[in-house]
């Protein structure tokens, strides 16, 4: 990982300067060291014009480009060392150690140019440097693209040649460091600054600030009250406190900083490259701390202290150029000394109270200076300074900022001081709060320096007031300086987003002066928005129906948006009187806490005020903090999802391109437009987002398979955008989208560059002709001529090519309209077959792996078979099929062989089966495999494991009925007919022994006539808590009885005891000999049940030899237990998942690892939170009949 790194910086450039008899100059690159010359070293070439240098008559000078590190033995060298400091610098990625020329006498004129981990011309003459500027930078930024041999910086294109040198620089308390690193290292978005050394590029990884411009303007040199304070405005918020910060080098008077007109860069380079973790000293750590323990200022150039700070503003009204003397003094005299020797106005040190301050007042107290900017109706003092304040993390850091000075914190000034920090220096505001002042404190002075400076107004003064800020109290000023005025200052809210008003009847012409509605504390407001065509709909972009935002709203118009942070959510797991528990944390439910229900759907959402009573365990919340107030929204939430398939963003291959594209396809809708923008012209953030974008899992999982992508009779309540807006952007994605974000996904690393959304018809050719990624044709034969990973764009469609099969047909991958089981038009993102007919092997492979790995998805619809003819036709002279450059210079390569193999082992490898697979297929459910033949007729399947049986094996069936439907009988017969003794199992599966020889499996399904038993009997089982179906299956299974009449007791313990008859009745009760705990008498309920799988190694009970049959069972006991059963069954245990993500793993018993890790991957159980895993905490039965559902429908689904 990278470090943060302070700006600047850039390494070596060596010229040689030779003065002879007569004097004359010799120039050596330092290229022509670093090349060896046949039979000699670039040290040998060194030393040779070292020689030849010290040989001349004169003064060797030496200009060596080079990054300053700082003074060797920082933290323990003193002040009264300092004309003999030993300095460190970096030339050419080696620490070059030289002294300075000059000292006391030349005022440490060098020193005070250099400042750590910036790049600098330096002079060095016998290891004495006698000069040094800036380097100037040929570009800065973050690298914003790649080639093989060149960068994109700043808008401009770098070659790396041969001898380019990339350095990284460490800028940190003590020194900077620089390490040289090779230019493969470099990678986009890492910040770096270019120069050029000797004709070299040298690059160095840095850090670089954003461009900073302060919220408030002003004119260098207009000698105004206002201007004063508008300059002294600059650099609040955005420069940290330095103890003697631009203060000089020596620490005796003004540093360049403090005498540059505007905000000085290594203030803003500082205050961005550092966190809320800066402190400003160190005392533990000399040699690692800002604080000049040893009284000369090694980072004066990096922030500013309080008599720095308010020089600075005064030099900023005073003058119009940089570099003139300066006014930084002792804090404690600057007041006095701006009215007696400079005769800017009066000092006194007799004020009766704050009623004796004025606008622009300068008051030193005894080691402090501060600015009064005004005073409030309360008579409390806005003021402006700098000073060490403590961040929201604790680190004792501050800087430039406004406060408040009262009698209490509840005073006006306090309240003005947080709302303009928090409202214009938000990056500031996130790592302080506005500080409080006591008056009696920040007034008080001894001695006769102290005091309180007011400048001099009449006509004959330094300043004059054009603008009556003498006459104006403190939010007036801070109101007009911010350019509020009369405006109505804008407000912060946090807000649902409902939607468009007018949805289904506005068209797309009248986009810019739609009106918005957002429910505010549960009432409908509406609202227009700022951002229009011309910014990109940039809020519009942001939005989505049915989320939660904090929105910045003035004058009606909405001006900013970003989604509002969520404290907690997903659902309730358990409820006291005043509290619920969410995602393991207990959320208070207090007298103010508002609780509401968000209700999305098509057209608009809609959200209800409810009572904290109202909610339920099993309720699904999400949970916000709106201003010190707890808010609950009863809402959707999705659940977490991992795609079957990984991929690697960036990762240029063949392969990785289908893995990306693999990573929505059963978790994402078709939406018309979905995933372009709003505004219906470009890329959407979704698009352009790295990994499957939340808003798509959200939306999918939210709906069902009566889902329909537009509604031709209610425009109103329709997904699809009848008047040409994307309402629904961020909810789905269309077929153009789709490919887009896997091209995105395939060759990107970052969210948020530009995307690849376009019309679908033109996207071939585009990719081709307009990108360079590969070839287009019109022309092709047929099947034979289509490739991996191709891209077809049809009239109006696109899809992505997978593989094509032995007999022609064509997997592809597209997002499309389909009907679903209950022939709702929906649809999405998915796998299909494209052939000559609905039998070809395409589709037979898009059923099984759709159904095999997309469960959820499959529910809904079954994969679709495309005819060949329709889906490569194509007219007009843009559609046509693109072809991926797989050459040495194209965009992907393909080192996994990927346009060798035929459609099924791209799958089996992508899948990670790595299996033979069946080379034939069928309609109807039937299909075949090595070994087994399978006959299913209609309405039903059955599945077979292993696939390929060998002689001896058990083979497991797994009927799979459709809706609707249940298994009449099931026969197996070897291959001279004979039947095949099955043995059912508790789990709905069977099993035989397989035979020599192939056999026959004949299923038949008939019609279910009576409707299936419900959980209704169970008066504590509310429909809609997140284990009613579960414990429907358990109920149904017979795998779990109610306790009593009507009750299910979903929030009783479960004992060891009761998990092991449930595993025995699923096994079918085999016979079984008896255990030996001391604790299970031969008569117990659950005797056979503990006998049985303590001989066949399931469960081996405690150390003391009892088993405990009575003991609640923990989370780790209940995945153990469960893993060693499925080893027995002979079920594949090898998922994997990695627990490193949760914070107690370290508590997770040794015997328990491998059985968590397999249940995470397999879906079985969930942490508590994202980050808690809870092992030892124990199971309630609720927990137990979802875990057990989930397990049987695992070996439904995957055998």
């Amino acid at each position: 990982m990278k470090k943060k790194v302070l700006p600047s910086c850039l390494a070596l450039t060596l010229t040689l300067s030779m003065l002879a008899t007569p004097v004359s100059a010799t120039s050596v690159s330092a290229v022509s060291l670093v090349t060896d010359p046949p039979g000699r070293t670039g040290e040998d070439v060194y030393q040779s014009i070292e020689d030849t240098v010290l040989s001349k008559e004169g003064t060797k000078d030496v200009s060596y480009q080079a990054v300053y590190l700082g003074v060797k033995g920082y933290g323990t060298v003193t002040k009264d060392e300092k004309e003999d400091f030993v300095h460190q610098f970096s030339v050419d990625g080696k620490v070059q150690e030289y002294t300075i020329a000059t000292g006391e006498e030349e005022n440490y004129a060098i020193q005070n140019i250099l400042a750590e981990g910036y790049v600098f011309d330096i002079t060095v003459a016998d290891g004495v440097v006698t000069g040094a500027e800036p380097a100037e930078v040929q570009a800065q930024g973050p690298i914003t693209s790649m080639e093989e041999n060149s960068i994109t910086v700043d808008s401009q294109e770098i070659t790396l040649e041969e001898d380019t040198a990339v350095y990284t620089i460490e800028a940190q308390a003590g020194g900077a460091q620089v390490t040289a690193e090779s230019p493969e290292e470099l990678a986009e978005g890492d910040t770096v600054k270019v120069y050029e050394d000797n004709g070299k590029t040298v690059v160095y990884e840095t850090f670089v600030a954003e461009e900073y411009e302060p919220p408030v303007s002003y004119t260098p040199g207009e000698r105004t009250l206002k201007n004063f304070l508008a300059a002294a405005m600059q650099p609040v918020g955005t420069a940290l406190y330095v103890y003697g910060g631009s203060w000089d080098w020596q620490d005796v008077g003004s540093s360049r900083q403090s005498t540059t007109i505007g905000v000085p860069q290594t203030w803003k380079d500082f205050f961005q490259s550092q966190d809320e973790n800066y402190t400003y000293r160190n005392n533990d750590d000399h040699a690692h701390s800002y604080y000049p323990h040893e009284a000369w200022n090694q980072y004066y150039f990096a922030g500013v202290d309080c008599s720095a700070y308010v020089a600075w503003s005064v030099y900023n009204t005073l003058n119009t150029q940089s570099g003139k003397d300066g006014y930084v003094m002792s804090s404690t005299g600057m007041a006095k000394n701006f009215a007696q020797d400079r005769g800017f106005g009066t000092w006194t040190q007799e004020f009766a109270g704050p009623e004796d301050f004025h606008t622009g007042d300068v008051f030193s107290m005894n080691g402090h200076v501060w600015i009064c900017l005004g005073v409030c109706e309360d008579g409390s003092l806005v003021i402006l300074h700098s000073t060490p304040s403590d961040s929201r993390s604790g680190a004792p850091g501050g800087g430039v900022q406004i406060s408040g000075v009262g009698e209490s914190e509840d005073c006006q000034a306090v309240a003005l001081a947080r709302e303009y920090m928090s409202k214009y220096f938000p990056a500031w505001s996130e790592r302080y709060e506005a500080a409080f002042k006591a008056y009696d404190d920040y007034t008080s002075s001894s001695g006769s320096s102290a005091g309180k400076f007011t400048w001099n107004l009449a006509g004959d003064g330094v300043l004059s007031d054009p603008d009556s800020y003498a006459d104006m109290t403190a939010d007036e000023i801070l109101a007009d300086l911010f350019g509020e005025g009369e405006e109505p200052v804008a407000e912060e809210q946090q807000a649902v987003y409902l939607g468009v008003k007018g949805y289904g009847t506005v068209t797309k012409d009248e986009k810019e002066d739609f009106v918005h509605q957002f429910s505010v504390d549960g009432k409908v407001q509406e609202y227009t928005i700022a951002t229009g065509e011309e910014e990109n709909y940039a809020i519009q972009n942001i939005l989505a129906e049915g989320y939660v935002f904090d929105i910045t709203v003035a004058d009606g118009v909405v001006t900013g948006a970003e989604p509002a942070e969520v404290q907690a959510q997903g659902p309730i797991t358990s409820m006291e009187e005043n509290s619920i528990t969410v995602d393991s944390q207990e959320i208070t439910l207090e007298e103010d806490t508002a609780v509401y229900t968000i209700e999305a759907q098509a057209g608009g959402a809609q959200v209800t005020a409810e009572s904290p009573e109202e909610l339920a365990e099993g309720d699904t919340v999400k949970v916000y903090e709106d201003n010190g107030k707890t808010v609950v929204y009863e809402t959707f939430v999705a659940e977490e999802y991992e795609p079957p398939v990984s991929y690697t963003p960036g990762e240029r291959t063949l392969k990785n391109f289908l893995a990306a594209a693999m990573q929505p396809v059963g978790t994402a809708l078709y939406v018309y437009g979905g995933s372009w923008d709003w505004q219906d012209v470009g890329s959407s953030r979704q698009s352009t987002t790295i990994g499957v974008p939340q808003t798509w899992k959200d939306f999918f999982q939210s709906q069902d398979e009566n889902y329909t992508y537009r509604n031709n009779d209610d425009h109103a309540h329709s997904y699809y955008p009848h008047e040409a807006w994307n309402q629904y952007y961020f909810a789905g994605v269309d077929c153009s989208a789709y490919v887009a974000w896997s091209v995105y996904n395939t060759l990107n690393t970052q969210s948020g560059k530009d995307g690849y959304v376009m019309s679908s018809t033109g996207m071939a050719k585009n990719f081709a002709q307009d990108r360079g990624f590969g070839t287009w044709t019109q022309e092709f034969a047929g099947p034979e001529d289509f490739h991996t990973g191709d891209v077809f764009s049809m009239n109006g469609h696109v899809w992505i090519c997978l593989g094509v099969c032995e007999d022609g047909s064509l997997v592809i991958l597209h997002s499309t309209p389909s009907d679903s089981r209950s022939g709702a038009p929906g649809g999405g993102v998915q796998i299909s077959g494209v052939g000559e007919s609905e039998d070809c092997q395409a589709v037979a492979l898009a059923r099984e792996y759709m159904s095999k790995y997309f469960p959820a998805w499959s529910e809904r619809y079954e994969a679709a078979f495309k005819a060949y003819d329709d889906y490569t036709s194509s007219s007009g002279s843009s559609a046509g099929k693109f072809t991926w450059n797989l050459a040495g210079d194209g965009v992907l390569s393909d080192p996994d062989g990927y346009a060798d193999m035929t459609a099924d082992e791209i799958l089996a490898d992508l899948f990670g089966e790595n299996e033979d697979r069946p080379s034939g297929g069928g309609g109807g459910g039937n299909s075949s495999s090595s070994g087994v033949s399978v006959s299913s007729g209609s309405h039903g399947r059955v599945r077979v494991s292993p696939d390929s049986p060998k002689t001896g094996d058990k083979v497991v069936l797994t009927p799979v009925p459709d809706e609707g439907y249940q298994l009449d009988s099931l026969t197996v017969l070897d291959r001279r007919g004979n039947e095949i003794a099955l043995t059912e199992r508790a789990d709905g599966t069977y099993t035989y022994t397989q035979p020599a020889g192939r056999v026959t499996v004949k299923a038949q399904f008939e019609k279910i006539e009576d409707p299936e038993p419900s959980v209704t009997e169970f008066q504590d089982v509310q429909q809609g808590v997140w284990y009613y179906d579960a414990v429907g299956y358990v109920a149904q299974h017979g795998l779990m009885n109610g306790t009593a009449t009507g009750r299910f007791s979903p929030n009783a313990s479960t004992t060891r005891g009761m998990i092991v008859t449930i595993l025995y009745s699923m096994a079918g009760k085999p016979d079984t000999g008896s255990a030996l705990f001391q604790d299970v008498a031969p008569d117990a309920w659950y005797a056979e049940a503990v006998a049985w799988a303590a001989n066949n190694g399931i469960v081996s009970g405690y150390s003391d030899a009892s088993f405990g049959p009575d003991d609640p069972i923990t989370r780790e006991q209940l995945v153990a237990i469960l893993y060693r059963y499925a080893q027995h069954m002979q079920y594949d245990v090898s998922a994997r998942s990695n627990l490193s993500r949760f914070n107690d793993a370290n508590q997770l018993a040794t015997y328990a690892t491998d059985s968590m890790s397999w249940a995470l991957a397999e879906g079985l159980i969930t942490g508590m939170s994202s980050d808690v895993l809870a092992p030892q905490d124990g199971a309630v039965r609720a927990q137990v009949a979802v875990i057990l559902m989930s397990f049987c429908q695992n070996i439904e689904n995957n055998l």
